[in-house]
């Protein structure tokens, strides 16, 4: 009787155990803190499953389509350069604008083609037609200059071409023709490329010699001279190829000069020996001295009558001068290298 008892009494244990469990189960469930392994493995494949459909959908999404370029090429006509070579468009021309269509070439860029060639070649009813381009071309200036000869010639010759095809006629031969045609220009080409020289060479000239009257000046200061300093620069002065119209645009080199003719120092203000005011003094004879080659050198610039003072002379010439350029720019008139008419 006890033992069955006891039997009883452990499956009532059991069965209060299962209740209690079942209920702790139930109640989780509820509360969303805890779930079963089995819907846990459910709900992680149908996740999984989502994820990659998402995926799968994300790429070919994005997938790029080659239709886009299919049209593009398509649409693009070939582009032929004017010697007859393919140019090849750009990649993505509809995304820019349509620049392919209406190009924005300058002048070397349009002929950079033609320009590595010796002749332009075409034909005019079936009949090949060259047109030289090295013809009587300049060797002895810089790089700069052979390509704007060669840009020049180009040019001509595109226009040249552009006339023969249209049904123009020369009365001579084409290579002749282009002959006599850069000869007549080689001969204005260097004479412009010789003024360019000459002005820049005369700009120089004029730069150097301002600097040098502000050195002169910042070397006889009233609170400290250095005649040494002084004297060396008027001899670079003397050494400069000066003419007139530097003068006249630049009139204060003269005055400094003029002023230097009668220079004695500010002796009284500084504190010297005996013996360094004599050698000053000295030095102070040699700048007037000096000067006075310098001011020479000026007036030699200028036809000064007997009886006229230079200062008077380049002071008429001045006023005339001013008068001239009165409605010139200061960078025109600074930039000039021939006298104004």
């Amino acid at each position: 009787m006890e033992s069955a008892a006891e039997n009883e009494n452990e499956d009532s244990a059991l069965d209060d155990s299962g209740i209690n469990s079942s209920r702790r189960s139930s109640t989780s469930s509820k509360s969303g803190k805890l779930t079963s392994p089995g819907k846990s493995r459910e709900k992680k494949r149908k996740l999984e499953s989502e994820n990659v459909a998402l995926e799968d959908g994300e790429f070919k999404k994005g997938k790029p389509s080659n239709s886009l370029d299919s049209d593009t090429a398509k649409s693009s006509p070939e582009v032929m350069s004017r010697s007859g070579r393919k140019i090849k468009p750009k990649r993505f021309a509809d995304f820019e604008g349509n620049k392919s269509e209406s190009p924005e070439k300058n002048d070397t860029e349009d002929l950079s083609e033609e320009m590595k060639e010796d002749f332009i070649v075409f034909e005019v009813n079936d009949e090949k037609i060259e047109i030289p381009l090295k013809l009587n071309r300049p060797s002895s200036i810089d790089q700069k200059n052979i390509n704007d000869w060669d840009i020049m010639v180009c040019k001509y010759a595109m226009t040249l071409k552009k006339r023969l095809e249209a049904g123009e006629t020369l009365p001579i031969s084409i290579e002749k023709h282009m002959d006599e045609w850069t000869k007549e220009k080689l001969k204005t080409f260097e004479a412009v490329q010789e003024d360019r020289e000459q002005k820049i060479a005369q700009l120089k000239v004029e730069t150097q010699l301002l600097d040098i009257d502000t050195r002169i000046k910042s070397s006889l200061s009233l609170n400290k001279a250095d005649p040494d300093k002084c004297l060396q620069l008027m001899d670079e002065v003397l050494e400069l190829n000066i003419n007139a119209l530097m003068l006249k645009k630049h009139p204060e080199v003269v005055e400094t000069v003029k002023k230097m003719r009668k220079y004695v120092g500010n002796t009284t203000q500084w504190s010297m020996t005996d013996e360094q005011l004599l050698a000053f003094n000295s030095k102070a004879s040699m700048i007037r001295s000096k000067a006075e080659h310098v001011y020479n050198k000026f007036k030699s610039m200028f036809l000064v009558p007997n009886g006229k003072s230079f200062w008077e002379i380049f002071a008429k010439e001045l006023d005339a001068f001013n008068k001239k350029t009165e409605n010139m720019s200061m960078e025109a008139v600074f930039s000039m290298v021939h006298e104004p008419e």
